[in-house]
C-alpha cells in the first residue's frame, strides 16, 4: 500500500466503537503485554475469541471480513483465506 496514509488513529476509534457495541468490557479482557496485532493468534478479536483464533472472534462477534477490513489497523489482504488456528500462542486475561 505504498503512497497511501492510513488514518489509524480513525481506524482504531471505529474498530474501539464497534467492539463497545458488540462486547461491553472488551478492553478489560486484552492482554497487552502480549498484543500483537499482525498476529492471529494475539490480536484482539483472538483473545476476545478465548481460543487464540482471530477468525472465530470474528465468527463470534457477529463481524464479517468486510468489518474487519474497515476497522483493521494493518492492511488486509482480503485474498488470503482464514486458517484455523489449532495452538494459541497468547490469550486474553479472563
Amino acid at each position: 500500500m505504498a503512497g497511501t496514509d492510513i488514518d489509524y488513529a480513525a481506524r482504531v476509534a471505529k474498530g474501539a466503537a464497534l467492539l463497545d457495541e458488540k462486547k461491553p468490557g472488551w478492553e478489560n479482557q486484552i492482554a497487552l503485554d502480549t498484543l500483537n496485532i499482525s498476529d492471529g493468534t494475539c490480536c484482539v478479536t483472538a483473545q476476545l475469541s478465548g481460543v487464540g483464533s482471530w477468525i472465530t472472534g470474528m465468527n463470534q462477534l457477529g463481524l464479517s471480513m468486510d468489518a474487519y477490513v474497515a476497522t483493521a489497523s494493518t492492511p488486509v489482504r482480503t485474498t488470503t483465506k482464514p486458517t484455523r488456528m489449532t495452538r494459541p500462542t497468547c490469550s486474553g486475561r479472563t
